[in-house]
């Protein structure tokens, strides 16, 4: 069977290579230019105006005109992309050629096993994708079975699980698995940065998100630097599926008017969000700094928990407190104790510092949200084994140690007040509380028995080698029922995944 397999792919490929040829798929592409973040640029500028000055020489002897200092630099933000996805296709991405297809530009993948019923279900819906997104993002698509620890190095827990990469960025799809659904995702995460050219513009933009990027410049500022800024901060939010948050701004006195001050220095990068406006300090075109402040405000002090934001608070937090709430109770319950738990974050940040720069602190970074009880009631009672009747409640949560803490230091469920969660999440970073598992008592007993067997075999019988064989079988038990363990409480990690 492997034999014919690889006879059928061959087959395939000669007759199809002439086709190949003439699309110019074999074709040398153009090596991309390397950004040197360290160059001079008032020497670049001079040499720009050197030119600007040498143009009309050029027009009247018939040569080319420079129509740079034409350009908009708006419509570049909005332009200019490279294509993607060319032929609409489905590219089959194998161990061996994954690294190097998606080392470059937006890749959006089915990781898949071909026994898996869903996944045949979505194979012609793949298909369409492939040829609906054609010229905006890389469709592709990899057997599980074949590449078993690559899916296992992008924790790929059931199939088929899609994922959108971008050099080294990566986002879940976690919708519905119909095509408009898919397409809306692609659009969104691929989405250009919005043009404010009015205050209502940015209006609107706050309405729609609860961070928005701003950047600024004078279009009056046609410099080298200042382009180089918008370029890669533009590729950086880009990169992070972050550009329907980007809003740029051309005009100084708009950027000034918006930010409500005026003594901006253009260009400038902030993000508003809480109420507050926070101003990226680093260089405007050094992309590790700019990754990083990304990162660390792309969320506010307390979002709500999603199926969409799941992951990257749960993964990205080494504690996340979560306030579940009774949302049915009315608008003055919710705000009260979404209220609190935001008072207690603005503590905490006074106390130990901002999200982003709590890691050197040495306590671990901590975030805060909130939950909607009533629209995840089966995994809080589930994961955390907390009932309807005990909301409002506070569950503070470990990811990485499969643990979460309930209660303070007297044993009594956590107050869900400024203070009463302040000083709990006080008391677990000082190492105060007693954490609970997420694992099941299944679980939980089959670790235990495993100790247990291994002291009474070795007082029984006094022989290494029995103690090691029961070890390790019993060691096996508890990694199946662990592996089980894991797979039912994986909405601890991401509250919702698809069928």
């Amino acid at each position: 069977m492997p034999v014919k397999y690889i006879y059928d792919a061959m087959k395939d490929y000669v007759l199809n290579l002439p086709e190949r040829i003439k699309r110019g798929e074999f074709a040398k592409q153009p090596e991309q230019p390397v950004a040197n973040d360290n160059r001079d640029w008032d020497a670049v500028d001079a040499v720009a105006r050197g030119n600007q000055a040498m143009q009309p020489t050029l027009q009247a002897s018939g040569g080319p005109a420079d129509t740079s200092a034409g350009s908009s630099d708006v419509a570049d933000a909005r332009h200019g992309a490279e294509e993607y996805n060319p032929y609409g296709e489905v590219v089959t991405l194998t161990k061996e050629n994954f690294v190097d297809k998606t080392s470059s530009g937006p890749w959006f993948v089915k990781f898949y096993a071909p026994w898996c019923t869903h996944c045949q279900h979505l194979a012609p819906v793949w298909t369409q994708l492939g040829e609906a997104t054609k010229g905006k993002v890389n469709i592709g698509k990899i057997n599980c079975d074949d590449a078993s620890a690559l899916c296992a190095k992008y924790n790929v827990q059931g199939y088929p699980t899609l994922k959108l990469l971008w050099e080294g960025e990566t986002t879940d799809f976690k919708g519905a698995r119909e095509l408009s659904s898919l397409v809306a995702f692609v659009e969104n995460v691929m989405a250009q940065p919005n043009i404010v050219q009015s205050i209502d513009d940015l209006k609107r933009a706050q309405k729609v998100t609860d961070v928005v990027y701003l950047f600024a410049y004078d279009k009056a500022d046609t410099s080298a630097k200042t382009k180089a800024a918008l370029a890669h901060v533009k590729a950086n939010a880009q990169k992070m599926f972050l550009s329907r948050q980007l809003n740029i701004v051309a005009d100084a006195a708009l950027a000034r008017q918006a930010l409500a001050t005026d003594k901006l220095a253009l260009p400038a990068l902030v993000a508003l969000k809480d109420g507050k406006t926070v101003s990226f300090g680093g260089a405007l075109t050094g992309d590790d700094q700019l990754h990083e402040w990304f990162y660390a405000e792309r969320f506010p002090l307390l979002p709500e928990l999603s199926r969409e934001n799941s992951d990257a608070l749960f993964y990205d937090s080494d504690y996340l407190v979560l306030a579940i709430l009774d949302t049915e109770r009315g608008e003055d319950y919710v705000n009260h104790y979404r209220n609190a738990a935001r008072d207690a974050a603005i503590e905490y940040n006074k106390a130990y510092g901002s999200a982003s720069a709590s890691k050197a602190k040495a306590k671990g970074t901590v975030r805060f949200a909130w939950v909607d009880g009533n629209k995840w009631a089966s995994y809080v009672d589930r994961v955390f084994r907390i009932r309807h009747d005990n909301w409002p409640a506070i569950v503070i949560a470990r990811p990485s140690e499969d643990q979460f803490f309930t209660t303070d230091v007297k044993g009594a469920p956590i107050e869900p007040s400024k203070a009463g969660v302040f000083l709990a999440v006080r008391a677990v970073l000082d190492g105060k509380l007693k954490a609970q598992s997420t694992n099941s008592i299944i679980v939980r007993g089959a670790h235990g028995l495993v100790w247990a067997a291994k002291s009474v075999w070795g007082v029984l019988f006094g022989t290494a080698l029995r103690v090691l064989m029961t070890v390790t079988g019993l060691g096996g038990i508890a990694y199946y029922l662990h592996k089980r363990g894991k797979h039912a409480r994986a909405d601890v990690h991401d509250l919702v995944k698809g069928d």
